[in-house]
């Protein structure tokens, strides 16, 4: 895909000309640095104090990040993506706040053109490096910018994936509002979100607020706050995960680690607890699968 194809200015929406290692918004007059071939289409005026630590935060995360394998708890979520829409094999997805880049790889593998975004520009290099690697150049396209400002055409997207996103985002009803503008209106959603506390298991919810400041979460979530924001979206699916005894194998896993080779099978945790993804009480993270209502259907009598 041309940049012109699916890129706008993330501020007026506007197009965006294409210069030498730069792209610029005639209407704003803002240019936009293009660095190894990835837009940073960033306002730096729009940036807070939370999403620049995030940055820096991330940043150090890419640096202690193995080459890519895709571990037991993201082929979950990819199994997830499969069952809840067997249909969608191809079309366009908008992997929202990419990180390692698992999702964007492995849904350019079964068929999608995909546009993948992070506001950390060192995971997209990593990123075009494994795709690079992997022959899947021409099927990820990769733009560096905030998910509360999306630098994206109007109702492009088949499919919007947002996993572990919208809890580190100072403004969560502005970037809900970006993946509704950019969904095309029968576009299917997949979010993954942390569980709010109120049905952590208890020995568990001190270590999950620590974690929550350490790694920059604002907020945690459940099915009934994430449809209220997505009003526009029916819900197909939900699974929990990250129950008791996984967090509690996974720890042990942590500490076998630094003594001894010798450790859980992660695949045989990932399956014990898909056997309690209906489970609500007792998880740490749940994941929702969505359906955009179009008028059509919204104007039909009950």
């Amino acid at each position: 895909m041309r940049f012109d194809e699916f890129l706008c200015c993330p501020l007026c929406k506007g197009d965006l000309v294409e210069g030498l290692g730069r792209l610029e918004c005639p209407d704003c007059g803002i240019e936009y640095l293009v660095h190894e071939g990835i837009p940073l289409l960033v306002d730096p005026d729009m940036k807070s104090a939370h999403l620049e630590g995030q940055i820096a935060f991330f940043t150090r995360e890419a640096s202690r990040r193995p080459p890519y394998t895709l571990d037991p708890w993201m082929r979950r979520y990819l199994e997830r993506f499969k069952e809840a829409f067997p249909g969608f094999q191809a079309g366009l997805a908008v992997d929202c706040g990419t990180g390692s880049g698992y999702m964007a790889v492995e849904l350019a593998r079964m068929g999608f053109d995909v546009i993948a975004f992070d506001i950390t520009m060192q995971n997209l290099l990593d990123l075009k490096r494994q795709a690079s690697e992997m022959g899947l150049s021409g099927e990820i396209n990769l733009v560096c910018c905030d998910a509360q400002e999306l630098p994206l055409r109007a109702g492009i997207a088949d499919v919007m994936v947002s996993i572990f996103l919208l809890e580190h985002l100072p403004d969560e009803r502005r970037a809900v509002a970006e993946i509704e503008r950019v969904s095309k209106e029968d576009a299917r959603l997949m979010i993954g979100l942390p569980l709010k506390y109120g049905y952590l298991n208890p020995m568990l919810v001190p270590v999950n607020f620590l974690y929550d400041r350490y790694i920059g979460h604002l907020r945690r979530y459940d099915e009934e706050s994430l449809c209220a924001l997505l009003e526009g979206w029916e819900l197909l699916a939900t699974f929990f995960t990250g129950h008791f005894g996984k967090c509690l194998k996974t720890g042990i896993n942590l500490v076998a680690k630094v003594f001894t080779d010798k450790r859980l099978s992660e695949d045989r945790i990932e399956l014990e607890d898909r056997k309690k993804q209906d489970i609500r009480y007792g998880a740490s993270n749940v994941a929702c699968m969505f359906e955009r209502r179009s008028k059509t259907r919204e104007e039909l009598p009950d």
